[in-house]
């Protein structure tokens, strides 16, 4: 015996049945998916990370360089520091002319 109500239930459109069932996911689906355009695609995201990695990059070298500089500048000012007085006074002879008190200067020409 058929029930009443299953025999004059009414069968949906075979071609729009699939999409009047599910149109709430097909919505959420269409936002997301247009979000992740607008988002990602249409505002040149990787062009962009790519462009400020490169910079990073060149960034680092510059300041490796910097670092290393003054790294010799360190040495350099350990070097003349109080505690080494016979290599500034060598310094200061051979950059500069300086002479002690008491010292004679001969300069022989060639």
């Amino acid at each position: 015996m058929v029930n009443y109500y299953q025999a004059h239930k009414k069968k949906p459109n075979q071609t729009f049945g699939f999409f009047f069932d599910y149109v709430f996911y097909i919505i959420t689906i269409t936002i997301i998916v247009t979000l992740i355009w607008q988002i990602f695609i249409s505002n040149n995201v990787f062009s962009s990370i790519h462009h400020i990695n490169s910079k990073i990059k060149q960034q680092q070298l510059i300041n490796k360089k910097i670092a290393l500089e003054n790294k010799h500048l360190q040495l350099e000012i350990n070097t003349i520091s109080d505690k080494n007085l016979e290599i500034l006074e060598s310094q200061a002879r051979y950059k500069l002319g300086m002479i002690k008190k008491g010292e004679t200067f001969y300069k022989i020409k060639q």
